[in-house]
């Protein structure tokens, strides 16, 4: 397999905006406000499609089908699919306070309920901005209720800044918002299974009426004793060039910074993949080329030939590693 890129799924959002074109002159379709550019997905409803080279135009789905062992290597599936989804988001507005299950709830709910563990690399952020994770010290099942109740549930939440850089660790069972003003980089495991407790009271104009909450659901997987330490987690770093910024039952994402001039030998044998963030440069292998700009995902698969990555400016990329 070549290395590989993929048509982005954009989805409009009630809080979404658009600084994905801003940013990244991602082609948003006019008139609308998009929350979610998916770059990487393997859902019944939204396949990614190979956007390059001999595989152009087949879907995710088609390529773990026909050659898992090359794109994946020893990686496990999720329930039959690629493991992964990665998105980036658009909060013009704030999110709605949700939670979604760990793989203990999840197993209890049964099927179509997923796990989902994810995390956000801000990529931009206006000032004063935030994200909300995980319960203040002290709070009780019975102050949560009563908050649903009054609607004062985001009160009850760890209110911590975002800035550009800043990176949230969000394991299953973990109560959550992201806050207006900011654009993310996302990785999750392959789950849309989302449970709305809280919708800061807003009415969704093409309805005229408020969205649907799943209080009940949400509140059978939502964990009251989280630390800051849960979201933000520090590891050692691999080297002058890369850290660990988390690891999940799955993957683990790994930020990368190297200056202009440099170059860096990719070799073959695990599938990752490369969101890249700021700089330029470009990667190839035998059998693609591809520049490497604010914005881009890549996948690079597990059989293929080496890859050699140049860079033309200082240049930062998370790498996800698939870890299981």
């Amino acid at each position: 397999m070549h290395l590989l890129t993929f048509r982005e799924i954009f989805k409009e959002r009630i809080w979404g905006g658009r600084n994905l074109e801003r940013l990244y002159r991602k082609p948003l379709p006019p008139n609308t406000l998009i929350g979610e550019s998916w770059e990487l997905a393997d859902l019944p409803e939204d396949q990614s499609v190979v956007a390059n080279g001999s595989l152009a135009g087949k879907t995710l789905t088609q390529l773990v089908a026909a050659s898992r062992p090359e794109l994946l290597g020893d990686a496990q599936l999720d329930a039959g699919q690629f493991p992964l989804l990665i998105k980036f988001l658009d909060a013009r507005d704030h999110l709605s306070v949700q939670v979604h299950p760990d793989y203990q709830a999840a197993e209890k709910m049964g099927l179509p309920v997923r796990a989902k563990y994810e995390c956000w690399y801000v990529v931009a952020a206006e000032e004063e901005a935030a994200t909300y994770a995980g319960f203040k010290p002290g709070t009780t099942m019975t102050d949560v209720r009563k908050a649903l109740a009054d609607g004062s549930l985001a009160d009850l939440l760890m209110k911590l800044p975002a800035k550009v850089g800043d990176f949230f660790y969000l394991p299953g069972g973990t109560v959550h918002a992201l806050g207006a003003g900011i654009v993310v980089a996302e990785v999750q495991t392959l789950s849309d299974t989302t449970f709305r407790l809280f919708d800061w009271n807003r009415v969704d104009a093409k309805t005229g009426k408020p969205r649907e909450l799943h209080v009940e659901s949400g509140l059978a997987c939502a964990q009251l004793r989280q630390t800051v330490e849960d979201f933000q987690p520090t590891f050692p770093a691999i080297d002058a060039h890369s850290v660990i910024l988390a690891c999940a039952p799955t993957f683990c994402v790994v930020k990368h910074s190297h200056s202009a001039g440099r170059s860096l030998t990719v070799e073959p044998g695990r599938a990752a993949a490369w969101i890249f963030i700021a700089g330029s440069g470009t990667i190839r292998d035998a059998d693609a080329a591809i520049d490497l700009v604010p914005g881009k995902t890549i996948f690079l698969p597990a059989q293929r030939t080496t890859a050699i990555a140049e860079f033309s400016s200082h240049s930062t990329w998370l790498e996800v590693k698939l870890t299981r």
